[in-house]
């Protein structure tokens, strides 16, 4: 039990270069919609809120509150209408959407310059301080506290992308209410089929 709580208690992650991408193919022009972030770390920080050990399952450490690191570093999304670097990642093998999507990553995580004016929110940075107080007999503080600071946040959306996103979410509900459609045409096919079935076994 104690080293269970010292895993728990100690556990970091840390992930850098990530890229989420949604594309419109069916649309006359092209839409690519994408979330990209430099880095997110979490880490086990002590009480100056430096990056460290900590064992409370020692007598001396028993009240100390767990506290947590979280940075977050060059998050941003962009949305490019008409895009005429369509991955179609669909027919690619992982390899090359491997390589064609890092290219949107530039130096330093920041976005590369053929993607960078089709920023919604430019990259941005977070730091989050979480804390737990070990005993819930303390008055003074709250027994969960979180503190974000956050760089500033610039946003961003031109014309053409709020046409765009339009197109896309009408095209996207129209798609919804056709699965649906079919979806209750074949349940009733299906229903029809077993009560006939039914019928001729009686």
């Amino acid at each position: 039990m104690n080293l269970t709580s010292r895993v728990i208690d100690n556990i970091q992650v840390s992930i850098s270069n990530i890229h989420f991408r949604f594309e419109e193919l069916s649309l006359p022009q092209p839409l690519s919609l994408g979330l990209t972030m430099g880095r997110l770390e979490m880490r086990t920080a002590d009480e100056a809120w430096q990056p460290g050990f900590i064992d409370r399952t020692l007598s001396a450490n028993r009240d100390t509150p767990l506290q947590k690191l979280v940075n977050l570093r060059s998050m941003g999304v962009y949305c490019r209408p008409n895009d005429d670097k369509s991955l179609a990642l669909s027919k690619m093998e992982p390899e090359q959407i491997h390589n064609l999507m890092s290219v949107i990553f530039g130096e330093n995580d920041e976005t590369s310059p053929m993607y960078r004016e089709f920023y919604l929110s430019e990259p941005l940075s977070m730091q989050t301080k979480l804390k737990q107080q070990a005993s819930t007999n303390i008055q003074d503080e709250p027994l969960y506290s979180v503190d974000c600071v956050i760089d500033a946040i610039h946003l961003a959306l031109a014309k053409t992308q709020f046409e765009q996103l339009l197109r896309a979410l009408e095209h996207i509900s129209s798609y919804g209410i056709f699965v649906d459609s079919t979806l209750n045409h074949r349940a009733i096919q299906l229903r029809d089929f077993f009560k006939a079935r039914k019928m001729t076994e009686e």
